[in-house]
């Protein structure tokens, strides 16, 4: 089989069955950067042009598993409390669901949470002149509201003082399915490693085990952070 040798070569037409290419724009502080890639039922050449100055080192892990389990959503603001909201039907049914936090449109309204159409719509409390009453929305009260809603669990961040805010837009249900990763390793055992020096291209493989089961990810790691704008290309491409 005729293979590209080169980084050049791999981007020609007769070899283009290119499976990913993702460019990283490095920040000036990250070291790391991880890249997941679909399954292949083909061998594959795993390509990497670091134009930037530090040498880089790539690291593999194979998806073999996706357990499902129950979304979440989260509401409020980190700043002043959270309220993490969990779904128990599991796996991507409970994706469907989303949340959203509004204020009432009468005065002297109670808290509330109703769901609809995979839609559960919390509705602050409000005092007499129809604004939000801090009293009737703190986070503690939100999430026991939101647990009277059948099939879901809330718990808040912190000690459930905190006000909920209305919000502009629903939040969607995350995490319905848990990945589990296994790394990949080399004919004798050892942690598959490649290493790409600074301002150097170079393909590897092919690969006949990368890519297996549910895809795989590629983790990129710098022994000092790459310098902010600096640039790494990198292409998978099925043989």
């Amino acid at each position: 089989m005729n293979l590209p040798k080169s980084f050049r070569e791999i981007r020609e037409s007769r070899f283009n069955k290119t499976l990913l290419s993702e460019d990283i724009k490095w920040d000036g502080a990250l070291k790391k950067v991880e890249i997941e890639a679909p399954v292949s039922t083909q061998p594959v050449l795993i390509a990497i042009y670091n134009l930037q100055a530090e040498a880089l080192t790539a690291t593999f892990e194979q998806l073999i598993k996706l357990t499902p389990v129950g979304a979440t959503a989260t509401i409020g603001s980190t700043e002043v409390e959270t309220i993490t909201v969990a779904c128990e039907t599991l796996g991507l049914e409970g994706e469907k669901y989303k949340i959203i936090v509004v204020d009432a449109e009468e005065e002297d309204a109670e808290l509330s949470a109703v769901l609809e159409d995979y839609l559960i719509t919390v509705t602050l409390g409000t005092g007499a002149d129809g604004s939000p009453d801090n009293a009737k929305n703190t986070a503690a009260l939100v999430a026991t509201a939101i647990e009277k809603t059948e099939g879901f669990a809330a718990q808040a961040s912190g000690a459930g003082t905190g006000v909920i805010a209305a919000i502009a837009e629903p939040v969607s249900f995350i995490g319905g399915l848990s990945p589990a990763w296994a790394s990949l390793y080399d004919s004798e055992g050892n942690l598959l490693s490649l290493t790409v020096a600074g301002e150097t291209a170079k393909v590897f493989g092919a690969f006949d085990y990368f890519l297996r089961f549910y895809g795989g990810k590629i983790t990129i790691t710098a022994a000092s952070a790459p310098a902010k704008d600096g640039l790494t290309t990198v292409i998978i491409q099925e043989v």
